[in-house]
């Protein structure tokens, strides 16, 4: 991303082969118990990442098969990305990175975590602490 005007849809699309073969390269790995999950990458730039939508996203996942998406430097999922994946009728999960150290309402829909041990600081930096952090 960045050296043209693709955006994150366009990469997938644009892989040897095409969606045909992302899709069966996700049912190799459905054969074999390994779920898959994608990024959003929610830095994409590209004219047509805010003009598509999520819902060119959510489709995007329910045709290759995908099992869920990972936020790439989110604390959360906004609510949006629950409603649209559901709406297609292949609901993915839902993983952010970053565990907030204020959880909301978006529990009720963020399926899954890293359990990265990264922690924000209040000056933007991050922290690794020698004891993983865990929810209250």
């Amino acid at each position: 991303m960045g050296i043209d005007n693709r955006n994150q849809y366009d990469l997938l699309r644009d892989m040897a082969g095409g969606i045909p073969v992302i899709r069966q390269m996700v049912a190799d790995f459905h054969k074999r118990g390994v779920k898959v999950l994608f990024p959003v990458m929610v830095w994409d730039q590209a004219p047509r990442w805010r003009s598509a939508g999520l819902d060119c996203f959510d489709s995007l996942m329910a045709d290759i098969g995908a099992d869920g998406i990972n936020g790439d430097t989110l604390y959360d999922f906004p609510r949006v990305f629950r409603t649209t994946s559901d709406q297609t009728g292949h609901s993915v999960a839902l993983e952010p990175q970053v565990p907030s150290d204020k959880p909301n309402e978006a529990l009720a829909w963020d399926n899954l975590s890293w359990n990265d041990w990264v922690i924000l600081t209040e000056r933007g930096g991050w922290q690794y602490p020698f004891v993983p952090p865990c929810e209250r």
